[in-house]
Parts: structure tokens; C-alpha cells; sequence
């Protein structure tokens, strides 16, 4: 499948670095906000299924989350207008590769076959903004971690990650507007 014509804007990072407040400020711009996956298939797992929170079975996480994603990507595609990802699929990709696990089949094809606009952005880890939560145990520098393996996954799938300014939200709204292709 092709990259839906530049529509399908990623932000991406780290944890704790700005992402959904930014998706959630481009929504306020005309974009279809899609919230962060991943914070859902934890609070659900949490929830109902323990097993299934990224500490307990990371593979069975990232089967979940991968599943979902998929599903997020055919729903955004088919919408007019562009819309604003908090994540995507190449995210897991990072993730397991900075934990020694394999990318399953379903997984890398989905990536390399499930498209987004070729700039992603990329919030980089800023500490005076980053805090913990129930689905956000990351220490400061996991975090920076998670940022630089998630990165790293986007540039070898052929993605131009751009970094986002550590800057006001609005600041960094305009920036996406003015730089997304």
C-alpha cells in the first residue's frame, strides 16, 4: 500500500515528550487527532489482562498493539483530510528491537507496507516536561532510550524523522504545519 498522499502525519519520541499534547493542539489545526495506541492497550491490559502490559509479556503487548495500529492506519487512510498519529507502527518496531525481541512477521510487514507521510516528527526527550504515570514508568534515561531506538526504527523503514523545537505547543503546531509534506 502507498503513502496516503502526505496525510498521515506521525509524532513520535520517547515517552513524556509532548506527543499527545501536540496531537491533540493539531486537532485544534484541522487535523483527525488519533490518540496513542499503545497508553490504551495498557490501561486495557491493566484493566482486564495483566498479563498483557509490556513489563509482564512485551511480545504479547506489542501483538496487541500491533492489531490495533493496523487497524487504526486503515481507518485514518480512508478519512479525507490529514490526520495527526500519536505513534505508529514503526514504534513498536523500536521498542522491541531496543528490547532483544524479534519483530514478528505480521509486524515488519505491516511496516513496510503501511505507509505514512515520509516526514515524521520526532519530540525529543526533554526533562522539563517529562513525569511518570500509570502507564509511563520509563526512567529518564529509558526514555531517552525508547526515543532513540523508535528513531532509529523510522530512518532504516526510510522515514525522514524531523526533530521537533523544545518549544511551547502552539510554537510546535506551526512547526508541523509549516514543515509537514
Amino acid at each position: 500500500m502507498s503513502r496516503p498522499d502526505g496525510r498521515l502525519i506521525v509524532i513520535t519520541g520517547g515517552p513524556g515528550t509532548g506527543k499527545t499534547t501536540l496531537v491533540e493542539a493539531l486537532g485544534r489545526h484541522g487535523f483527525h487527532p488519533a490518540p496513542e495506541i499503545c497508553r490504551a492497550v495498557m490501561q486495557a491490559a491493566a484493566a482486564n489482562d495483566p498479563r498483557a502490559l509490556p513489563w509482564n509479556d512485551l511480545d504479547l503487548f506489542a501483538e496487541r498493539v500491533v492489531e490495533r495500529e493496523i487497524e487504526a492506519y486503515a481507518a485514518h487512510a480512508a478519512r479525507p483530510g490529514r490526520s495527526a498519529l500519536d505513534r505508529a507502527i514503526p514504534d513498536i518496531v523500536g521498542y522491541l528491537r531496543l528490547y532483544d525481541r524479534p519483530v514478528p512477521p505480521r509486524l515488519g510487514e505491516a511496516a513496510g507496507r503501511l505507509r505514512y507521510s515520509k516526514r515524521v516528527f520526532l519530540a525529543p526527550f526533554w526533562p522539563a516536561i517529562y513525569a511518570n504515570d500509570a502507564e509511563r514508568y520509563e526512567t529518564p534515561n529509558q526514555a531517552r532510550a525508547v526515543g532513540d531506538a523508535v528513531e532509529q526504527a523510522y530512518r532504516d523503514l526510510g522515514y525522514e524523522p524531523i526533530v521537533l523545537p523544545r518549544v511551547p505547543v502552539g510554537e510546535r503546531a506551526r512547526f508541523v504545519l509549516a514543515n509537514a509534506t
